[in-house]
């Protein structure tokens, strides 16, 4: 019954709307989404895809003026970040290019501080041994990095002393 009024135009336009301003129209629509993602099996992959386009149209589209405002990254990446958690381990091959694809380039942003938060927890799963070599821990700090040196950013955002340390236990405390 509900694949008949929910088609795929339907369901950018709702990921279209999470720029909106209002973070509570936002908080709803990700409830919404996460419960047509739990309901429409058939659509899961478009739904992936559409959610990935408008994370990487952030990066790489998006004019500065725009980017300042990061409406809905949060929220998407919150639904990313559940749906990560429910990827079977070990991770298949489209599962892993998902994640350096779409997750790296996330880093590379100015405004990566407003997101981190979500950004970490779509890099974490639950069970930490079974990451894919490619988006383990060091490495995963070390892909953004990377993009920071590229662009001629020396400091680290969100480096501190102690961070090894900070994420370790935060890590023991979740798993």
């Amino acid at each position: 019954m509900l694949r008949n009024h929910v088609d795929r135009s339907f369901l950018a336009g709702l990921v279209a709307l999470f720029a909106s301003k209002d973070p509570r129209e936002r908080n709803r629509l990700k409830y919404v989404y996460h419960q047509l993602y739990s309901k429409l099996t058939v659509e899961r992959a478009f739904m992936q895809r559409i959610m990935a386009a408008a994370l990487l149209r952030f990066v790489y589209d998006t004019s500065p003026a725009e980017a300042e405002r990061h409406c809905g990254v949060g929220e998407l990446l919150e639904i990313c970040g559940s749906i990560i958690n429910g990827f079977v381990v070990p991770l298949k091959e489209e599962h892993r290019a998902f994640m350096a694809r779409v997750l790296l380039p996330l880093h590379r942003t100015r405004w990566v501080h407003t997101y981190h938060r979500q950004l970490s927890y779509c890099g974490s799963i639950r069970r930490p041994g079974h990451l894919p070599p490619p988006l383990a821990g060091d490495q995963l700090l070390e892909g953004g990095a990377a993009h920071r040196r590229a662009r001629g950013d020396r400091r680290d955002p969100l480096s501190a002393p102690g961070l090894p340390a900070a994420s370790a236990a935060a890590a023991h405390r979740c798993c």
